[in-house]
């Protein structure tokens, strides 16, 4: 099991568990996400919390129900 990020929330309900895909090339979001969701229906610590796929990517599109980030809306965060 790989994945690249997991952070747990504060009140310990929810899990996200994400990858970064650093390429010019484009990123099937459904295989990706796939990717993610049995990832984290394998893992002992996301048994009974909400499950929060994100996906960071170099060049990103628009999914309404996956969490997408792009760099330059990481770096929007941080101003």
């Amino acid at each position: 099991m790989e994945v690249d990020v997991v952070a747990e929330s504060l009140d310990g309900s929810a899990v996200m568990v994400g990858e970064a895909k650093w390429n010019d090339a484009d990123v099937n979001l459904g295989e990706a996400r796939a990717r993610l969701e049995a990832v984290a229906r394998n893992a002992p610590w996301t048994r009974g919390r909400i499950v929060i796929p994100v996906l960071w990517v170099k060049r990103g599109r628009r999914s309404p129900d996956f969490h997408i980030q792009t760099p330059d809306e990481v770096l929007d965060c941080l101003t």
